[in-house]
């Protein structure tokens, strides 16, 4: 029985981590977070995992300053601007090696003792590893109570994106 529910909870497991980001706080598998920069003001970051695509990311930026709109008792918001809508890499430096190897002999004729000595080396220069891009980006916001130009409609935002980025 113990078996079984390893089985399923690695199971689990595993098919969490080969998926797009979830729309969550930020965490291992990426997400939102936010950071306030104004009274009305807001930064707004979404990271995706290897699976999330640039257009996901975007859904869940627009998402996320719809919520936090919401959440902060204002009905509108619009966006002051775009940034680092793009990749990071996350590299894994492989360190180097240097190995060597002595191989020799002495001969002995008489009085006279030669000795020959040689060494090998091997060098591995260290290399980077650099796997498949995670998308991210972050927006700049402003919170307004009524509409003014190029104000976006929270609630509608909301209702319209939570269909999409939350299955």
């Amino acid at each position: 029985m113990r078996v079984r529910f390893l089985i399923v909870g690695l199971g689990l497991i595993l098919s969490a981590c080969a998926s797009p980001t979830p729309y969550q706080r930020n965490g291992l598998s990426g997400g939102y977070s936010e950071e306030q920069t104004g009274r009305r003001t807001w930064v707004v970051k979404v990271e995706g995992n290897i699976y999330t695509s640039p257009d996901r990311v975007q859904n869940m930026l627009i998402l996320r300053a719809a919520d936090l709109t919401l959440e902060q008792g204002f009905q509108y918001f619009r966006i002051l601007g775009w940034f680092d809508v793009g990749n990071r890499m996350l590299s894994t430096v492989i360190p180097g090696t240097i190995s060597s190897s002595t191989y020799g002999g002495t001969i002995v004729s008489g009085n006279i003792a030669t000795t020959q000595m040689q060494t090998y080396g091997t060098v591995t220069p260290p290399s980077v590893w650099n796997p498949k891009p995670f998308p991210e980006g972050k927006i700049r916001i402003e919170m307004l109570e009524t509409p003014e130009e190029s104000a976006i409609d929270a609630k509608v935002s909301a209702a319209e994106l939570r269909s999409i980025v939350v299955k």
